[in-house]
């Protein structure tokens, strides 16, 4: 396991600050046990509460069953259930990898209640829970204890350090998961704790807007910081003339291509033949009743669906239209 409490970034930490991390893991040690050369099975399950809607299956740690990863479309979506915020970052994250082809995985380090990981993220949630409240009752205490903490003590390195330490002891929740799919984490204890476990493809999606350290695991390969988005609504053929004004835009395909816009090469992302939103707005060939087996109409959709026409319109289109398989 890489040592990642000693120098983070670049940047040296002070051997009094390391000593406190290594005390801080020692103490959740003692008191939920290193379970560090356990093994646990693993498997995946049916999540019956969001699977319907966003397409994800559970990943189950410490529960016999099938673990039939999907290594080339497979998406670990890591999250901590630990204030809604996290949590609805994370379904909006598996919602779109669901839209995408992609198939999302749902990864809760926070409930797996027999590990190690799940006790000490529980403990720092019970503690976190309790000085929330007490800040809330107590002037003093946000003035003095709370406030500074989450305004300026979050934004040390060292305070990252006491976490990658911490985040040593989450690892072995990723032992029996294959190191090559990617984890898309919401929180940076599930990053943190994939890269202890050698995944290789971590993306750290920092949920909050503040600038602080303790958001960051080094050893992501994308760093990817929530924004304050104002979201104007425009008539769809003004959008593209308003693009270079703005962070980024939803486009219509004709209008982008009208811009001179590449949808296949210029887009962040853009809906695919096998979407929910190709499938559902797919242009379709209508007849009157009893035409459907007119020999000009059969030809008509042969034409239509051969492959000279699919090549015609990906190479004219470049995106903005996509031949759509039935």
């Amino acid at each position: 396991m890489t040592e990642r409490s000693k120098q983070i970034f670049g940047n040296d930490i002070a051997p009094g600050a390391y000593k406190k991390a290594v005390r801080s893991k020692q103490k959740f040690i003692r008191k939920f046990g290193d379970d560090s050369t356990k093994n646990y099975p693993t498997s995946i399950k049916a999540n019956p509460y969001i699977g319907p809607e966003l397409g994800v299956s559970d990943i189950r740690v410490g529960e016999e069953g099938a673990a039939d990863f999907h290594t080339e479309k497979g998406i670990i979506v890591g999250n901590i259930r630990m204030g809604f915020g996290h949590y609805r970052i994370s379904m909006a994250i598996a919602s779109a990898a669901h839209a995408l082809g992609y198939e999302p995985y749902w990864m809760d380090l926070n409930s797996y209640g027999q590990t190690t990981c799940t006790k000490v993220i529980g403990a720092q949630n019970d503690l976190y829970s309790m000085g929330s409240r007490l800040s809330q009752k107590s002037r003093l205490f946000n003035r003095l204890v709370w406030e500074p903490m989450n305004y300026e003590g979050f934004r040390k390195l060292t305070y990252n350090a006491a976490d990658q330490k911490n985040a040593e002891l989450m690892a072995p929740v990723y032992a029996n998961i294959p190191k090559d799919i990617p984890v898309v984490a919401t929180h940076v204890w599930p990053a943190q704790a994939a890269l202890h476990a050698g995944m290789k493809y971590v993306v750290n999606a920092i949920p909050d807007n503040w600038q602080m350290a303790l958001h960051l695991a080094e050893g992501s390969i994308h760093t990817v910081q929530t924004h304050n988005i104002k979201i104007e609504e425009l008539a769809a053929e003004q959008v593209a003339r308003v693009a270079p004004e703005v962070a980024f835009v939803v486009l219509n395909g004709n209008y982008a291509l009208q811009a001179g816009y590449s949808v296949a090469q210029d887009s962040l992302a853009y809906e695919t033949s096998d979407s929910e939103a190709a499938k559902t707005y797919v242009n379709v060939i209508a007849v009157k009743e009893g035409n459907e087996n007119n020999p000009g109409i059969q030809a008509l959709v042969k034409v239509l669906k051969s492959d000279d026409i699919k090549k015609f319109i990906n190479d004219t289109y470049d995106g903005a239209v996509i031949p759509f398989e039935d």
